[in-house]
């Protein structure tokens, strides 16, 4: 789970459990007296508002914080548990927050989230709960639109990242090459729906296998990640590896 700073040096993050409820919580770190103060901006409940949240948090250039919960919400589907999850902004209010819940997935639109999203500088949100969405700031509120939708299997766990161009870059922890392994991907004219370009599939071998974790980007286009088994010899599953692949926006191709 990924902590995020604001303007103020304020810290924010989430816990998956805990809170009034016990479906977990946003919480605020404010500096103070050398340390930090806890302020809890949000309690969720269930299934009211999402629950659970298995993500960190992002923010916009008006300080409203931005996330998933994994569960809860209203929305309902074959491949739910506990509710399909929700996107959810909270808004500074009156010495408080105040939460909307921007999407109640339901499957048609994605299910379970485990990523946070991420967002532009046009204050759209972009994330992944099996498949890519997209919310754009509408009339004072978003909407949401799938941008893409895997064919292949992809148990992704991460969030995207984007480079300068507008592509994004994931990873899947599982498919689609004769392993099974994982594959690191590329979505790219993504202004409606985006084309996919699978970057590298995993072996299970020295390479590694079931990439997790959000990928980076460095300044020279290379793209940077880590999978959680493959190499090494630890508990028959091997001991996982940090990967590369170079040049993945160079002369930023498109």
């Amino acid at each position: 789970m990924n902590l995020v700073f604001d303007p103020a040096g304020d810290i924010y993050g989430t816990t998956y459990y805990a809170g009034v409820n016990g479906y977990g919580i946003v919480f605020e770190l404010t500096p103070s007296g050398g340390g930090y103060t806890e302020n809890i901006i949000q309690s969720f409940g269930y299934p009211a508002g999402g629950s659970y949240p298995e993500a960190g948090v992002v923010l916009d250039t008006a300080g409203n914080v931005y996330g998933t919960t994994q569960f809860g919400g209203t929305g309902t589907g074959t491949y739910c548990m506990l509710y399909c999850g929700t996107v959810f902004q909270l808004v500074p209010s009156s010495g408080g927050w105040t939460e909307n819940v921007l999407v109640n997935f339901d499957v048609t639109n994605g299910y379970n989230p485990q990523a946070n999203p991420i967002i532009d500088a046009s204050g759209n949100l972009y994330g992944t709960a099996g498949v890519v969405y997209k919310l754009a700031p509408s009339g004072g509120g978003f909407t949401d639109s799938v941008i893409y939708t895997f064919n292949a299997v992809c148990e992704e766990q991460s969030a995207l990242a984007m480079d300068a161009a507008g592509n994004f870059f994931g990873v899947c922890d599982q498919g689609p090459g004769a392993d099974g392994d994982g594959w690191v991907y590329e979505l790219t004219n993504c202004s409606e729906t985006c084309t996919v370009i699978n970057l590298h599939s995993f072996s299970g071998g020295s390479d590694g296998a079931s990439p997790l974790g959000t990928p980076v980007l460095d300044a020279d286009g290379n793209l940077y990640g880590t999978a959680a088994q493959g190499a090494g010899t630890c508990h028959g599953n091997g001991c996982g590896t940090v990967w590369e692949i170079a040049g993945v926006t160079e002369g930023l191709r498109r």
